[in-house]
């Protein structure tokens, strides 16, 4: 089993052999690509806050079933506790 693993494994190694230092590049593409990446986190960022804000100003007006108005909040007083 052994003896068929040796062979293989110097195969396999030379398939990919590595490169050297001054073959290496820095990659503009990617660098672009994260960039654009980083843009769109931003982004949805702002996007999800201003969803926030409008589901907290609907659930203040009443909309949402099982939310009372800003108003009958204040006016009711402390939840009751239940057991």
């Amino acid at each position: 089993m052994l003896t068929l693993l040796v062979p293989l494994a110097t195969f396999l190694g030379n398939l990919d052999p590595t490169p050297k230092d001054e073959d290496i590049k820095a990659g503009y593409p990617a660098l672009f690509l994260f960039l654009g990446m980083l843009v769109i986190i931003g982004l949805l960022g702002v996007s999800m806050a201003r969803h926030l804000k409008k589901s907290e100003a609907n659930r203040r007006a009443g909309i949402f079933p099982g939310s009372p108005p800003d108003s009958a909040e204040r006016d009711a007083g402390p939840a009751p506790q239940g057991r």
